[in-house]
């Protein structure tokens, strides 16, 4: 497999063009196109569609162009997902309702991403305001190879579906799971906050950080919306509060800044890739004065609960406990309301 793979017609997009929304022909050749695939799962509450016109492997490799030396890059023009109903958890990334093109992208340090976004066209990465970068796992040496492109849901051991992008031997794959939201008011350091927690039913992975809340919180004049993500071990469990802002100008800025410099030079991308890195940069220092990375433990205790998820705020006077169950795990965090301030600085 080449070291990266440019934007294809049909399959993936042409280098400086903005291809159609998935699904939707605009000329002659999109038009001769066969009809797309469609696999559909049903996933607690959340009906999820996933799209794909069929495209030959070999033909498509063949044509593939270095696109970038520490990327191996797979922009899908021809696949689309649908989220109705309810959000989804793919991997540890919840995707609200919402209709969404396609990127599979491997980074130098081997990880695989599975990104969804809304956008104009495929080929405007510099324009992406709203994705959710899903981790997946890729398998290069799959049997039996498979002629043609495909994107569907397949089963997994534990009865749930995955979603699954192949071709050849290549799988890349992001798991699913069913999410109920919970809404809980409550007050933070003086501010009224609500909290959206996400219930989980079944196993729920440890090995990674949950996101298991966002929190809606006005500090002051500021809106400091944040997000709730837990990690566990064997005696303890750390729920570590983040700054939405922070944490996707952060990512946004990594994920740009390897693409700035990954592509080649005189890449008809390049100029707006950098534009996105400096506007991250921006967005960074303004978001500095927020709160941030705010980490809260407490002890593990063995429950006679099942494998679901659940976490809610109890109030304690001055205090703010946060219980949080993860299998046959039980927690109760203490919060202090303090931290929850604007930075000042030095």
């Amino acid at each position: 497999m080449a070291t990266g793979v440019t934007f294809q017609p049909g399959l993936f997009a042409q280098d400086g063009a903005t291809p159609a929304t998935p699904g939707t022909p605009t000329d002659a050749a999109e038009a001769a196109l066969p009809e797309p695939v469609v696999s559909k799962a049903n996933i607690g509450d959340s009906l999820v569609v996933l799209s794909m016109t069929p495209a030959d492997f070999d033909q498509r490799m063949s044509q593939g162009l270095e696109f970038a030396p520490a990327l191996q890059a797979f922009p899908i023009q021809t696949a689309s997902v649908q989220v109705n109903r309810a959000p989804v958890f793919l991997g540890e990334q919840l995707i609200p309702e919402g209709n969404y093109s396609v990127a599979f992208w491997k980074f130098s340090d081997g990880n695989w991403e599975l990104i969804l976004y809304q956008s104009p066209g495929v080929a405007q990465f510099s324009g992406l305001e709203r994705h959710y970068r899903v981790p997946a796992t890729m398998q290069a040496d799959a049997e039996p190879a498979l002629a043609q492109f495909q994107l569907k849901f397949v089963d997994t051991e534990d009865g749930g579906k995955a979603m699954e992008f192949g071709g050849g031997p290549i799988r890349v794959r992001a798991g699913s799971q069913a999410v109920a939201l919970k809404e809980q008011p409550f007050s933070l350091n003086g501010n009224d906050a609500i909290a959206t927690w996400y219930e989980r039913q079944g196993t729920v992975p440890t090995d990674k950080p949950l996101l298991i809340g966002d929190i809606d919180l006005k500090i002051g004049t500021r809106n400091c919306p944040m997000q709730v993500y837990l990690t566990c071990d064997d005696s303890k469990m750390t729920a570590t509060f983040r700054s939405v802002g922070r944490r996707q100008a952060e990512e946004a800025h990594s994920f740009f800044s390897t693409l700035v410099d990954a592509v080649q030079g005189g890449h008809p991308f390049l100029r707006d890739f950098e534009k996105r890195k400096l506007r991250e940069e921006m967005k960074l220092e303004l978001y500095q004065t927020l709160p941030d990375k705010l980490a809260f433990e407490g002890s593990v205790v063995a429950t006679d609960q099942d494998g679901s998820m659940h976490a809610s705020i109890v109030p304690l006077g001055r205090r703010t406990l946060l219980d949080v169950r993860v299998g046959s795990s039980q927690a109760e965090i203490v919060i202090d309301d303090s931290k929850f301030a604007l930075n000042e600085g030095p």
